[in-house]
């Protein structure tokens, strides 16, 4: 695997594209140094309100929280895989810290609240 020119390090996304490569996850485990290292990026990320608001976004698009069954088996593989990338994200965040779900939920709620009359929520 290449290595990091800064820090000397094998890059995160190497080993996070391994361990969603089927063919590879199970010989592709991260090292608890890189989930440390990931587990801190997260933290940094839903440190602040613009973070949580794009792993909301990320949580959203990825349909976590929706039915994948749409009677297409293509369209419903898509949808699962979709789903369990949502899930990855999700359990991630939670590693990072426990009590963030009902963060992100009510500043979710808090913006829609705020939207103006006729404007799409």
């Amino acid at each position: 695997m290449p290595v990091d020119e800064l820090t000397g390090e094998e890059p995160l996304y190497e080993a996070v594209e391994d361990i969603f490569n089927p063919a590879k996850k199970k010989e592709a485990q991260f090292t608890k140094e890189q989930e440390l290292r990931l587990i801190f990026a997260v933290k940094s990320v839903i440190g602040n309100k613009e973070g949580r608001e794009f792993i909301w976004w990320m949580l959203s698009r990825c349909d976590l929280f929706a039915s994948t069954y749409t009677g297409r088996a293509l369209d419903q593989a898509y949808l699962d895989g979709q789903r369990t990338i949502g899930a990855e994200i999700l359990a991630l965040c939670l590693k990072a810290d426990p009590k963030i779900l009902p963060v992100l939920i009510a500043e979710y709620l808090e913006s829609e609240m705020q939207k103006p009359e006729g404007e799409e929520k």
